[in-house]
């Protein structure tokens, strides 16, 4: 099964949005956002609109299958991608992890070294969080030992999977100046 989503119905049902205007862009697949961000902006710009609400969430982490349950039910994706080998999100990261080394001319072991150093930073930012789902730090040594995943990726410069959600609020420029941060 599909993962769950928060529809813009379901939304405006759980407060007080009588008379918002509202727009959907959906994308079970990251673009959607994306596009959310370019319209509402755009919307602004043109005086169309004040303000928008741009949100997304997943239950990747407590859903049966998890990111991949997804990929498995779109027909493009089964067809497509998983005929090729692109069974996931690591595939997809490698393959940009690739690029940038190629047209920044990095070595191997230059882009290993530059990955382990934001692996690490990533994992000592993520322990300033109390709710962390990883609670110790990671090493340099863990790093190089762990497997790897999709060349060049390793173990662990790929994402936990968990559920989680975020929001933007955009506005105009006066609004803004006009309201407590």
């Amino acid at each position: 099964a599909m993962p769950s989503l928060l529809s813009t119905d379901k939304l405006i049902a759980l407060g007080r949005f009588d008379g918002v205007r509202t727009a959907s862009y959906h994308s079970g697949y990251g673009a959607g956002i994306g596009q959310a961000l370019v319209a509402a902006t755009t919307a602004i710009e043109a005086g169309q609109i004040e303000t928008a609400l741009i949100y997304f969430g997943v239950d990747f982490g407590s859903r049966a299958g998890s990111v991949y349950a997804l990929h498995g039910v779109h027909p493009l994706k089964r067809d497509l991608e998983f005929t090729q080998g692109f069974l996931g999100q690591p595939i997809y990261f490698a393959t940009f992890a690739r690029r940038y080394a190629h047209d920044h001319g990095l070595s191997d072991d230059d882009l290993r070294t530059a990955l382990r150093d934001i692996a690490i930073s990533t994992r000592a930012n993520a322990l300033l969080n109390k709710q962390a789902i990883c609670t110790t730090p990671l090493t340099a040594e863990q790093y190089n030992s762990a497997r790897i995943i999709a060349e060049p990726l390793g173990l662990y410069d790929c994402s936990l999977v968990s559920d989680g959600a975020a929001a933007i609020v955009l506005t105009t420029l006066e609004r803004a100046r006009s309201r407590e941060h």
